[in-house]
């Protein structure tokens, strides 16, 4: 029961004495997710059996800034929300919090039409003032002009999660952002694989105007024209202990960093990744002071310059400390690392 109530001596009315969370179960409670979510109050807990769950109107599941607990009982394997090619899986629509949470689903075939201003976050949007934890999720088919599989605005966080196999609209246009995942926030990323996923820019990750973390991360397989595991444009996000492998672009097939980005790379194994045109591993343009320590770069390759590490119009120089660069080869000049400018 969610409520109790106590009568107080000489009163005439029922008072109520305390609120206790609810657990309302799918489908035993209410016929669908959204219909849980919406009879849910802040601290309930919405438990959600297998199968396969579609909505209607522009998401299938909208946490309406409520701070509650949508899960699965058995598991992404089993349980799946499935926009069917015509909304979005799941949308936080602002001001969901720490306590806004989902777990445990496949989220699939998402889609914001193309023609759509704001088309952004196909499988799952954060919205910018939400701090939404996602946690063992897959997030599969996918389909947005930016985030294609999540968008992550405001300071959410992804642990567990597996993103696969979401594309943009077209990952041949200079409007497509992000494959996998776009970071437009201070969110946090850790222990998910992040794996072929493509777009224009940043074919698994982009990080733009954004400090976000990048915690053990495999990010593999993924393809852009521009960053095909990571773009980063602008501010300082920190890429800790990850795995960027198998990734390819026409310029930086591991990661492009452009105009200011000033990451951190920390204890990452960077390898077997292809630069089409350069940088087999990472391109560095127009760049501030990004840092790169005790990394392995590794057996990338690029047709042109800059096998391992290609850098550009750097506006300051690069810090590379502790790092093996090894085993990388290149059409043009600089298997290892091409420079124009300082490097420290």
């Amino acid at each position: 029961m969610r409520r109790m109530f106590s009568k107080m001596a000489g009163a005439s009315l029922l008072m109520p004495a305390s609120v206790a969370a609810a657990t309302i179960n799918v489908p035993g409670d209410q016929p669908t997710i959204q219909d849980a979510v919406d009879v849910a109050v802040n601290g309930d807990e919405v438990v959600v059996a297998p199968g396969t769950w579609t909505g209607t109107g522009d998401n299938v599941v909208d946490f309406l800034g409520k701070a509650i607990t949508v899960r699965s009982s058995n598991g992404p394997g089993v349980t799946i929300i499935d926009g069917e090619g015509a909304r979005r899986g799941v949308a936080f629509s602002g001001g969901e919090t720490t306590a806004s949470i989902i777990k445990g689903f496949t989220v699939r075939n998402g889609l914001v039409p193309a023609s759509n201003a704001s088309s952004e976050g196909g499988g799952i949007r954060c919205a910018p003032n939400t701090s939404a934890a996602i946690i063992d999720c897959t997030i599969t088919g996918n389909t947005a002009w930016a985030g294609a599989g999540v968008m992550l605005r405001g300071s959410n966080s992804m642990s567990g999660c597996t993103i696969v196999n979401n594309n943009t609209h077209d990952d041949t246009s200079v409007n497509s952002y992000g494959g996998g995942i776009y970071c437009l926030g201070n969110s946090m990323v850790t222990n998910c694989e992040i794996d072929s996923n493509g777009s224009y820019w940043g074919g698994g990750v982009v990080f733009f105007d954004s400090d976000a973390q990048l915690i053990n991360c495999t990010v593999s397989a993924n393809s852009s024209v521009q960053g095909g595991g990571l773009y980063i444009r602008n501010q300082s996000p920190t890429i800790d202990d990850c795995t960027i492998e198998g990734n390819t672009a026409q310029y930086g097939g591991a990661a492009y960093l452009f105009t200011s980005s000033s990451p951190v790379f920390t204890d990452c194994i960077i390898s077997d990744n292809s630069g089409s045109s350069f940088a087999g591993a990472i391109a560095a343009y127009l760049t501030g002071p990004a840092v790169l320590q005790n990394c392995i770069i590794s057996h990338n390759n690029s047709s042109g310059n800059g096998g391992g590490i290609w850098m550009l119009q750097s506006q300051s120089v690069m810090q590379i400390d502790n790092c093996r660069i090894t085993s990388n080869s290149s059409g043009g000049s600089g298997g290892g690392v091409y420079s124009d400018n300082g490097l420290v």
